[in-house]
């Protein structure tokens, strides 16, 4: 299957919520609204119809069969054993649902055209934290070589980030990037990412709710430390 934006996928909440069930998805944390679909009869033709146009599903005598697009979805949906929820500056970009299995991601989001549609890709880790940085809003990467004396100084202004505070967090214009981690068979939030303008320089924070990490802001970093919340590596933290 082809990989990134340029082969993103929409499906209705309704086609979602019958691939999702069909393929023995038990815990699937994603959008509110795909939690209260209700299908009728007609609502699950429909659905099927769809995803049969949309390749995701061949008929095969009384059934139907996955194709290798619909295949490779399910397998990271299955495999991922969180959500990330990504948010961007002052709501710019809308909420992204981020699930990761290894290397790969598949994103979700709601349509910005049509709201009871799905916008799905999937994407290389790597590749997704590159177009993230692209973002108009973030910091452009630079070698500012600074001193010891000043990196301490950053790190001594570090933001207490509550993990029940994401409403807050949106509106404050300082707030560049925020990425909340749901795990699987869970419904609260357990870690958090933040990018930060900063007056010394950009940061990355992460934080557990008791211990927080931060860091200048980088590339690199931002990729290893979204990268390691998304397969639930352990990561270092300083004391509180």
């Amino acid at each position: 299957m082809r990989t990134g934006r340029e082969c993103a996928i929409y499906l209705s909440f309704p086609a979602m919520k019958i691939l999702i069930h069909e393929c023995g998805i038990p815990s699937f944390a994603a959008f509110e609204q795909l939690g209260k679909v209700q299908l009728s009869d007609r609502d699950v033709s429909k659905a099927l119809v769809s995803l049969i146009d949309k390749k995701m599903l061949v008929p095969s005598d009384d059934s139907y069969v996955m194709t290798q697009m619909c295949r490779d979805i399910v397998k990271i949906l299955k495999n991922a054993r969180c959500v990330l929820i990504c948010y961007g500056h002052m709501r710019s970009i809308p909420m992204t649902c981020i699930y990761v299995d290894g290397v790969d991601a598949l994103t979700m989001q709601v349509d910005t055209h049509t709201s009871d549609m799905l916008r799905i890709t999937v994407i290389k880790v790597r590749d997704l934290v590159n177009e993230m940085s692209e973002y108009d809003f973030m910091p452009v990467c630079t070698d500012t070589g600074k001193s010891e004396q000043d990196k301490e100084r950053m790190n001594k202004d570090i933001r207490k980030v509550s993990l029940d505070d994401s409403e807050k967090l949106l509106d404050d214009d300082n707030m560049l990037l925020l990425i909340d981690r749901i795990k699987k068979d869970s419904d609260h939030r357990d870690m958090r990412l933040c990018v930060w303008k900063h007056p010394a320089d950009d940061m990355i924070e992460v934080t557990n709710g008791k211990n927080s990490r931060c860091v200048e802001y980088d590339r690199d970093e931002l990729f290893h430390m979204i990268d390691d919340m998304g397969n639930l590596r352990e990561m270092e933290m300083n004391q509180p």
